[in-house]
């Protein structure tokens, strides 16, 4: 995987098949510590102290459709590339938090990529799971909920469909005043956002 919109996926695909029923991400970096942090919390069944161990031993994985579990491995892999860390919690019964912390200007660091679209091709194939979404920089703070999102849209007269593509739209057109020039790929683009990372200023709850 070269995004690192692809290694949120497919954690996120894990927390699915961990019988998730809400799944949170945060992505968050300060000017101060020159640090991108994502994080990934759900509430699915959670890991047992060995599996924990496991997890991210890339010759094990819980799943029939492959012979080995690359996922996880690959996102630790990315991140201590980068000079970063990564942390998995997980408690059986619980769910799991997962923290990827990558060095923001370090050449390994991959690009963010296409985070509108997990959301929309999430949103699209598993309709009843509570998605969030929170994007954080010393430009501002953004918050998605996917449900709250679906349901304005509704009002409008729009599909769950309809609401899907638009969050895909509406979370990347985010991500870039966000992120735009604190992430190198977000050079350029829209404008006006100010903030800071101790005081929300923008707020965007839908």
């Amino acid at each position: 995987m070269k995004e690192l919109s692809l290694h949120i996926m497919d954690v996120m695909q894990n927390s699915i098949t961990a019988e998730s029923t809400k799944i949170a991400v945060s992505v968050k970096t300060c000017d101060n510590d020159r640090l991108l942090t994502i994080t990934v919390e759900d509430n699915g069944y959670g890991m047992d102290e060995e599996t924990l161990k496991r997890a991210t031993d890339p010759f094990h994985t819980s799943r029939t459709t492959r012979l080995v579990g690359l996922g996880l491995p690959m996102f630790k892999a990315a991140a201590l590339l980068t000079g970063g860390d990564f942390i998995l919690e997980s408690e059986q019964g619980r769910g799991t938090v997962l923290t990827a912390v990558f060095v923001n200007e370090s050449i390994d660091r991959q690009p963010m990529g296409n985070l509108g679209n997990v959301f929309f091709l999430t949103m699209l194939s598993h309709q009843d799971l509570e998605l969030s979404l929170v994007l954080s920089s010393s430009r501002g703070t953004f918050y998605f909920d996917s449900r709250k999102f679906a349901v304005a849209q509704e009002r409008c007269g729009n599909s769950y469909m309809d609401a899907a593509f638009s969050a895909e739209t509406f979370i990347n057109e985010q991500a870039e005043l966000i992120f735009r020039d604190i992430l190198p790929e977000m050079g350029g683009g829209l404008h006006g956002i100010e903030g800071s990372c101790k005081t929300d200023k923008r707020q965007a709850a839908l």
